[in-house]
């Protein structure tokens, strides 16, 4: 559908409207116009001595009368921010239109630490022309700048309630290594799930995720990983926890060649005390280590057989033809 009209009547349209913000200075002009059909929208970002707030407007129809409907009945929102000496968000509003009156619907307080990290923000809503408390985000960090936790809470009773909360533990090397997380009873913090990772020169060794009872933590899930060097580990170990005990799921071998390039996984399941092959996938690679052939093969209890292969071509023109073939 084509515009019926000039950048220039539809910039008149905006230099002569009037808002319910006196004082209102239009220091932009419409940044943003959609038609869809019947329907146009337009956003306009308007500067007060206070702050900043967008403007948008919307119409079913479009005629000579678009600027005293924007004002009496399209326009449906404003959005006021306020800013520190240091240029920080500390101050979001947004105000909702009934009929010519601006009522503040959500209001947002950002707070910041010394390094200006955001560190808490609390929303309030409005409830019969109040504003009142609603949604408390709260984080922290430690010296090193490793946030050390996160944690929401909700208004209620005239009080704070928790919701949630996440905390991380760090090594020396900054690598989190412990990871906590809880949920909210009032004013308690409940512990849910733990994972506790250890590490070694050539990278993670052990990955173990707990869950709380109650009373207790009782085994959840285990990845254990044994290296031959920096980013090759050649067994990867997954258990299924048991209460207090760890049940081998299934385990993985890697292998690679001289040039660290991995040629085989292969994956096989612990079922009924013994091991059973289940996939294994061979590479094969060019003078410029890509991969050209993926050869897939399916395990039958102790044996192997073919499932797929993939071939891979590269041209001097940087294309790529890709083969895949079913046994």
């Amino acid at each position: 559908m084509q515009l019926k009209f000039s950048f220039l009547i539809f910039f008149s349209f905006y230099i002569n409207l009037t808002f319910a913000q006196s004082g209102s200075t239009l220091t932009d002009t419409c940044f943003e116009f959609d038609t869809y059909e019947n329907n146009y929208n337009r956003t306009y970002l308007i500067t007060t001595d206070s702050g900043s707030y967008y403007i948008s407007q919307h119409k079913l129809e479009f005629d000579s009368s678009w600027t005293t409907d924007a004002i009496n009945r399209a326009t449906l929102w404003n959005e006021i921010k306020t800013y520190d000496s240091f240029n920080r968000l500390i101050e979001r509003i947004l105000l909702s239109k009934d009929s010519a009156i601006w009522n503040k619907y959500r209001r947002t307080l950002f707070n910041y630490d010394t390094n200006n990290r955001l560190v808490d923000s609390i929303v309030q809503l409005d409830s019969s022309g109040i504003l009142i408390n609603s949604f408390l985000w709260d984080r922290q960090f430690d010296t090193n700048e490793h946030i050390i936790f996160n944690e929401t809470k909700t208004w209620g009773n005239g009080q704070w309630i928790n919701n949630q909360r996440t905390e991380w533990s760090y090594n020396s090397l900054g690598i989190d290594t412990s990871i906590i997380s809880f949920i909210g009873d009032t004013s308690n913090w409940i512990p849910l799930t733990k994972i506790l990772k250890k590490f070694n020169q050539f990278g993670l060794i052990d990955s173990l995720s707990y869950s709380w009872s109650g009373t207790m933590w009782n085994n959840l899930n285990r990845d254990q990983f044994f290296y031959e060097a920096v980013d090759q580990d050649t067994l990867d170990i997954s258990y299924q926890g048991n209460i207090s005990i760890w049940d081998t799921i299934f385990i993985v071998r890697n292998s690679y060649d001289s040039l660290g390039n991995k040629v085989l996984i292969q994956r096989l399941n612990y079922i009924n005390s013994q091991w059973e092959n289940y996939i294994q996938v061979f590479y094969v690679y060019d003078s410029l280590n890509r991969v050209i052939l993926e050869t897939i093969q399916s395990g039958h209890d102790t044996v192997w057989g073919n499932s797929a292969r993939k071939s891979t071509t590269y041209s001097s023109l940087a294309n790529t033809y890709v083969i895949n073939e079913i046994w």
